[in-house]
C-alpha cells in the first residue's frame, strides 16, 4: 500500500522528488494488478468464479466486471482532470451499473481482458504525464478534490479491496463446495 500521509506531498510542485517515487510506487502497482488477478482466479471453477457469497453480494466474475467498468470511468476522469483542471467528477452508483451491464452473465476472460486493456491504456497515459500534470485535479462528489496522482493511487487501493474480495470468496466457495 502507498502511505498516504501528508496529501499535499502530490500536490506540492517543489517537492518534485517524493512525488516522481510516489508516482513510480503508484504505476508499478498498477502494472501488477491484472497479472495479479489472473493469478488470484486461475484453475478456479467457472462455478466458484459465479457463486455470490449472499444475497445483494458479487460473484468473483461479477467484481471482475466492476473493475473493468471502473477503470473505464478512470480512463474519462484522469484525461478530464488533465484537460479541464478542477472539472467535477461525477460518482456513479456501481450496483446501477452492475444490474445494467448484468456483470453475472459476464465471461470472466472477457471481463479480465477488458480490465488488462483499460488498465494498460491508462498506464501509457498516466507514464507520459510530467510531475505537474499529475498534480491537475478534479472534485469528487464523495471524495472531495483530488489529482490524477491521487485518483490512480485511490484505484490501486481500490483494487486491493476487490482483491481481498476475490479470495475471500473463493476460499468461502472451497470451504463451503
Amino acid at each position: 500500500m502507498i502511505p498516504r500521509g501528508d496529501p499535499a506531498r502530490l500536490l506540492c510542485a517543489r517537492d518534485n522528488e517524493p512525488m516522481a517515487q510516489d508516482r513510480d510506487r503508484i504505476l508499478e502497482r498498477q502494472r501488477a494488478a491484472a497479472s495479479r488477478l489472473a493469478c488470484l482466479i486461475g484453475g478456479v471453477s467457472e462455478a466458484a468464479l459465479r457463486r455470490a457469497p449472499g444475497p445483494g453480494k458479487w460473484s468473483v466474475v461479477e467484481v471482475i466486471a466492476h473493475l473493468a467498468e471502473d477503470e473505464l470511468s478512470s480512463t474519462w476522469r484522469y484525461r478530464q482532470m488533465l484537460e479541464h483542471p478542477g472539472v467535477e467528477l461525477t460518482a456513479f452508483d456501481q450496483n446501477l451499473w452492475a444490474q445494467w451491464g448484468d456483470y453475472a452473465r459476464w465471461e470472466i476472460g472477457e471481463a479480465l481482458a477488458l480490465y488488462r486493456l483499460l488498465r494498460e491504456a491508462n498506464i501509457r497515459f498516466l507514464s507520459r504525464l510530467t510531475t505537474g500534470e499529475w498534480t491537475h485535479w478534479g472534485t469528487h462528489r464523495e471524495r472531495g478534490r483530488m489529482t490524477i496522482g491521487e485518483l490512480a493511487a485511490h484505484m490501486c487501493d481500490h483494487d486491493e479491496r476487490h482483491f481481498t474480495q476475490i479470495e475471500r470468496g473463493i476460499v468461502r466457495y472451497n470451504v463451503a463446495g
